[in-house]
């Protein structure tokens, strides 16, 4: 196989999260309407500057190695656990809440990351956004 056909590495040390940017919002009010106990919150009257700063509170949901480094395991927990609520995400969206399905990982320049297609049909559903976000390495 010619080095151009080669299938790159998976992405590793992934993550899948549901994310709401809830602006000046307490996240505590995600937490009520969508019934799920977050993975983590941010407030900005927490005193730490980060880029986060920028966009107010957040809310998030996350599946990282700490429960599978699988990740299609990780992708179908965090699916789940958003298919149970979509009608609630929907509406804070409606109401003008940045929701979005996130995935997370470290990545060469040719790696790859399946999804399969059932599993795209079901993000499909969710009606929210699915953002990338790969950590590149140059080393």
């Amino acid at each position: 196989m010619a080095d151009k056909d080669r299938l790159g590495e998976s992405w590793t040390l992934t993550t899948v999260s549901i994310e709401v940017e809830t602006g000046d919002v307490d996240p505590e009010v995600v937490t009520q309407r969508l019934g799920l106990t977050p993975t983590g919150v941010w407030r900005p009257d927490a005193g730490i500057q980060s880029i986060k700063s920028e966009i107010g509170a957040y809310w998030l949901l996350e599946c990282d190695d700490r429960t599978t480094r699988v990740f299609s395991e990780q992708l179908d927990e965090i699916l789940k656990a958003a298919e149970r609520v979509s009608s609630k995400l929907s509406e804070l969206q409606d109401e003008g809440f940045a929701v979005a399905l996130v995935i997370r990982g470290y990545a060469d320049h040719d790696s790859q990351l399946l999804i399969s297609a059932s599993n795209m049909m079901r993000i499909s559903r969710l009606g929210i956004p699915l953002v990338m976000q790969p950590s590149l390495s140059d080393r």
